[in-house]
């Protein structure tokens, strides 16, 4: 295969693990906006709705993103606790990102929907290179594949 042809495939892949991490981020949000709004109606506190609406949300965003958006790194869910310790600790810190670039560009003169989104992809973009470089990373310490082929000879 020639180089350039190489190349367009590698940066198409790269595009489409980019949109495919939006959609499920996406889906994501919903299930958090859903689950809260469930809770409300059935008289739960706006706090507890928050929280609980964040926890499901929060699990659901990693079952997807180990799933789906980074599949190819981990075909199997061996190290999958240290992945979600990462993943939720990026999570945390992303929803901390989403507040405070939210108070910073309420204060300006930017439409409330304006300071939102931008709010919302100053998360996303931490969320993305988080989960891309840390959580999802090849690591060193992941256990290796089993081969299932070798039967006890010489590797």
């Amino acid at each position: 295969m020639p180089w350039h042809e190489a190349y367009t495939r590698y940066v198409e892949r790269r595009f489409v693990r980019k949109l495919v991490f939006v959609a499920m981020g996406i889906v994501s949000v919903m299930t958090n906006y859903g689950t809260q709004q469930m809770l409300l109606v059935s008289d739960v506190s706006l706090g507890l709705a928050a929280f609980v609406g964040y926890l499901v949300g929060g699990q659901t965003n990693f079952f997807l993103h180990h799933t789906v958006t980074w599949r190819d790194r981990h075909p199997t869910m061996q190290g999958w606790v240290r992945r979600w310790w990462l993943f939720m600790a990026g999570n945390i810190v992303g929803a901390g990102i989403f507040s405070l670039a939210l108070k910073v560009y309420s204060r300006t003169d930017m439409w409330p929907i304006a300071a939102f989104f931008g709010a919302l992809g100053s998360s996303a973009i931490f969320n993305w290179l988080w989960n891309h470089h840390v959580s999802f990373a090849h690591h060193p310490l992941d256990p290796p594949e089993v081969d299932n082929n070798n039967q006890g000879g010489m590797p």
